[in-house]
């Protein structure tokens, strides 16, 4: 699958959905490069001391009815040739800091395989004022 966030490099607003002093919103979109496919699970990682950290903000992955809610997609099936976007997606913290996030999305073809796709997005210490 193909995941892309827009725009990548984002700069931060205060406060907003996050619920942090500091929230970075973008689009974050994905296709299916193998045929149809059903979202099983996504969620985001936080790069923090060289490491990846899990950090959606429920503690545990979303899940297929989160992603058919927030990406707009029935039954939570990519369908081939067809993009699916979640407009309002974010990532937040206390701090005015350089930093980056990593969206993974996983799912079932239709023979039964798992498969995957993730992307990176960077957030950078700026403000939009």
């Amino acid at each position: 699958m193909k995941v892309t966030h827009t725009p990548n490099p984002v700069q931060a607003h205060r406060g907003g959905l996050s619920g942090y002093q500091y929230t970075w919103v973008y689009a974050t979109t994905i296709e299916s490069l193998v045929g149809a496919v059903v979202i099983e699970e996504f969620g985001a990682f936080s790069w923090v001391g060289g490491q990846w950290y899990f950090t959606n903000f429920t503690t545990k992955p979303f899940t297929r009815n989160d992603f058919i809610e927030w990406y707009s997609c029935p039954r939570g099936m990519i369908l081939p040739n067809y993009q699916y976007t979640d407009f309002q997606n974010w990532s937040g913290s206390a701090k005015l800091i350089n930093k980056k996030t990593k969206w993974y999305f996983i799912g079932r073809n239709e023979s039964g395989r798992r498969v995957k796709g993730e992307a990176e997005i960077e957030e950078l210490g700026e403000l939009i004022e």
